[in-house]
């Protein structure tokens, strides 16, 4: 669903410690302007987050759901944040913009 909206590059992770160094190189990339982190992972580098966050605007932070909630749970905030983010309002079966 990411790459239908122009997002271009996704990271999987097995271990928090790879989602903190990961993260922490991703705030230092200029060519990231947003990283989704899932509340899972997030729980697990909430100081990381903080600092980040408190010290510079990008890139934008956004702390989504995880794949442990029911889908429907899942998509409506993803959706939001693409059409905040990318302009672009995400629907089943189709694209729109606004």
């Amino acid at each position: 669903m990411f790459r239908l909206v122009g997002i271009r590059d996704s990271f999987a992770i097995d271990e928090p410690e790879q989602g903190r160094e990961l993260l922490a190189r991703l705030a230092r990339d200029e060519r990231y302007a947003l990283v989704m982190v899932t509340y899972s992972l997030a729980a697990t580098m909430e100081g990381l987050l903080a600092s980040i966050m408190e010290r510079q605007e990008r890139p934008l932070i956004a702390v989504i759901p995880s794949r442990e909630k029911p889908i429907s749970e899942r998509i409506a905030p993803i959706r939001e944040l693409i059409r905040r983010v990318v302009g672009v309002e995400v629907r089943m079966g189709t694209t729109t913009t606004r």
